[in-house]
Order: C-alpha cells, then sequence, then structure tokens
C-alpha cells in the first residue's frame, strides 16, 4: 500500500553550521534509558497548560451557545496530540514562541470544530466519553459551533501574520474538509474495491493537521532550511496515518476507557475501515456476503433501530472475521511500516532530534499499539 511518495530530502549543510544549528535543542530532555509518556509530557507541561487556559479565554466572547458547546467538548479529555506534537517539535529547534501557541490553539480549534461537524454527520452517541453535543443540545448548535470554532481559528491565524503558516493551515483545513465530504460518498463496488478510497480518505482527513502541527513548529520558529521544514512535516503526515490506522483497529477491539467510547461505534455507523477491507478481501463467499449485508444494505437504515435488530450479534460475528483473517495483525502492520517512514523522514538531521522525535512517536504511539496488539 502507497501511503505518500517520500520526500527527497536533499542534506547538504555545511557540518559547522549544521552542528551550531542544533545545539539548541537542550531545551528539550528526556531520561537516558527508555523515556514513557509522563516524561515527554514533562516537557511541554507548560504550554499544554497555557494552551488550555488560553483556548478557554479566546472564547470568552463567544454567545453562551458556542461557549457551552466548545468547553463541553474540549473539556472531554481530549488527546492534544497535534499541539503536544508542534510543542515538541518546536523546542528541539528553540524555545516555544507566541506564535506558537497561537500555531497551537489554531490546530486544536480546527480538530475540535471538525469534530462537531463530524458527529452531526456520523450521527454519533459518544465523544471522549461523554454524549456528543448535538445530542445534549441540537444539530443545529453543533454545526454552528463548529463554524464559530473554525472562525476564531481563522483569527488566530491572522494574528501571527506569517502568510507561510496561513497557507499550511489552510491546506491542511482545506484537505480535512474534502476528506469528510469524500468519506460520505463511498466508490461503487464491494467493500474489497474499497481500499484506494480508504487510503484517500486517510490522507486528506487525518494526516494534514498533524502535518500542518509538525509544520508550524518550525515555520515559526528560529529560521529553519527547508529541508528541516519538509523533514518534520514529512514526520507529521506519517504520524497522523498511523494513529488513524491504530484508531481503526481500537474501534473494534479496545477499552471503552482507553478509546473514550464504546467499541463499534465505526461499524454501527456503517464507516468502512481497514481491518474490514482486509477480512472482506480474505473471506469466503459467505463471509463476504455478510459483509455486503451489514455496511451496504443496512447502511440506509436508522442506526438505532439496527441496534433493536440484532446488530450487537453482527458486530461480534464480525469481531470472530477479524481475528479469523488477522485483519488487525496486518492493519498494525502497516501502522507500524508508518512509523519506520516516520522516522527515515528524519535521518539526515542530528541524532538529537531522531531521538527526540523518535520517542514522542514511541511513548504516544506504544499504549495504543499495546492495546491494539
Amino acid at each position: 500500500m502507497m501511503w505518500m511518495p517520500r520526500v527527497d530530502l536533499v542534506s547538504t549543510l555545511k557540518q559547522n553550521h549544521y552542528e551550531n544549528f542544533f545545539r539548541k535543542t537542550s531545551v528539550f530532555s528526556l531520561p537516558s534509558d527508555k523515556p514513557s509518556l509522563t516524561d515527554l509530557l514533562a516537557n511541554i507541561r507548560q504550554e499544554l497548560g497555557d494552551l488550555d487556559r488560553l483556548l478557554t479565554d479566546h472564547l470568552d466572547d463567544a454567545l453562551p451557545m458556542f461557549k457551552d458547546v466548545s468547553l463541553h467538548l474540549m473539556g472531554g479529555g481530549g488527546k492534544r496530540l497535534r499541539p503536544s506534537l508542534l510543542f515538541v517539535c518546536a523546542k528541539l529547534f528553540g524555545d516555544v514562541s507566541q506564535d506558537h501557541i497561537k500555531g497551537a490553539m489554531c490546530i486544536e480549534l480546527i480538530h475540535n470544530a471538525t469534530l462537531l461537524h463530524d458527529d452531526v454527520l456520523d450521527r454519533s452517541s459518544v465523544r471522549r466519553g461523554r454524549p456528543t453535543a448535538h445530542h445534549l443540545w441540537t444539530e443545529s448548535h453543533s454545526i454552528l459551533t463548529g463554524d464559530f470554532l473554525l472562525c476564531k481559528a481563522l483569527e488566530l491565524l491572522t494574528d501571527i501574520e506569517n502568510w507561510d503558516a496561513v497557507r499550511l493551515v489552510h491546506k491542511a483545513a482545506t484537505y480535512v474538509i474534502q476528506g469528510q465530504a469524500l468519506e460520505m460518498t463511498p466508490p461503487p463496488g464491494s467493500i474489497g474495491e474499497q481500499e484506494a478510497h480508504y487510503e484517500k480518505v486517510i490522507m486528506l482527513k487525518t494526516a494534514p493537521l498533524f502535518e500542518a502541527s509538525a509544520g508550524l513548529a518550525g515555520i515559526l520558529g528560529d529560521p529553519v532550511l527547508i529541508n528541516q521544514k519538509t523533514a518534520l512535516q514529512t514526520f507529521g503526515h506519517h504520524l497522523g496515518i498511523a494513529f488513524q490506522l491504530i484508531d481503526d483497529i481500537l474501534d473494534y477491539r479496545g477499552q471503552e476507557n482507553v478509546i473514550g467510547k464504546k467499541p463499534g461505534q465505526d461499524f454501527r455507523e456503517k464507516k468502512v475501515t481497514l481491518p474490514v477491507i482486509v477480512a472482506f478481501q480474505q473471506g469466503t463467499p459467505d463471509e463476504q456476503a455478510f459483509w455486503t449485508r451489514v455496511f451496504l444494505e443496512d447502511a440506509t437504515h436508522d442506526p438505532a433501530s439496527l441496534a433493536q435488530e440484532g446488530q450487537d450479534d453482527d458486530f461480534h460475528h464480525a469481531l470472530t472475521l477479524l481475528e479469523k483473517h488477522d485483519a488487525f495483525k496486518q492493519v498494525l502492520h502497516k501502522a507500524k511500516s508508518c512509523a519506520v517512514q516516520a522516522k527515515e523522514a528524519l535521518s539526515f538531521c542530528d541524532q538529537s532530534v531522531q531521538d527526540a522525535l523518535g520517542h514522542m512517536f514511541d511513548v504516544i504511539q506504544e499504549p495504543l499499539l499495546n492495546e491494539a496488539q
């Protein structure tokens, strides 16, 4: 499976310039032995705290409706992966600036706006262990609040006054919206023919905000040569793809306290993901007929009514087929391949940069990988 052509990173720095440039990485430190997620977050605890406080302050002038819905979503214990990626990358090249904070806020607001819209489109009932906003309020509340958060993100982006940052975030946001639209319009044909479509959805919907987060760290920091910026963006791109692949596994076999929702949400929403595609491709005619009935023939039914018509039995049968054909293992293998590609994108960088970002990838993904095994 081809996720993205690997960027040809040309390393032509003179050795003395190269060494001096990366001496600034001392602002970020990890223990010499295997670090944990706690060790990683300790380096950016202040920045994450500032982020949460400023996000709340940024909503002070909002209508009560927008503020209530936004704080309900953002107070639900999100992982803040994208801001964390931005802050860690920024510290590798110097200090975290006010523009970095604004950039992280911008990315997080866009991400939360898309979640509000996604939950309406997918008819999701739970997000981050809480009822979704459109269940507590209305679909109109969720849609308008999502629009409002996008406007607040734009406000922050204009405050930064950096056209490279504007172009990067604009491109990412545009891709995310296109990815959501593409996900809603699956191609004709069998489930087994949807792999290319699935790949494109991930490339558009998930990877761009990770890529933009890493890229903003370089764009808004000390002057960074173009190959460093490209390396960071490529790293973020592959990190985003790996995260989505693992998330698709966890939707079937994760624990509710880990994934923040009841397992099987993608199944109930008739969302065809890679584990299902793999199981279909390797299944018997009877098994393929099962997948077709569940995902294509039942797709026009109301999910709430389907739950009363044996959907739980279908879900357990789906798990049996996914395990039978090692679908989870195969998808996990692809996720690990993305991890390798992410680290290879940094291969020309100083070893301290490789180690720090490699550790970041490992400590963020390891709990998810362990859960997905």
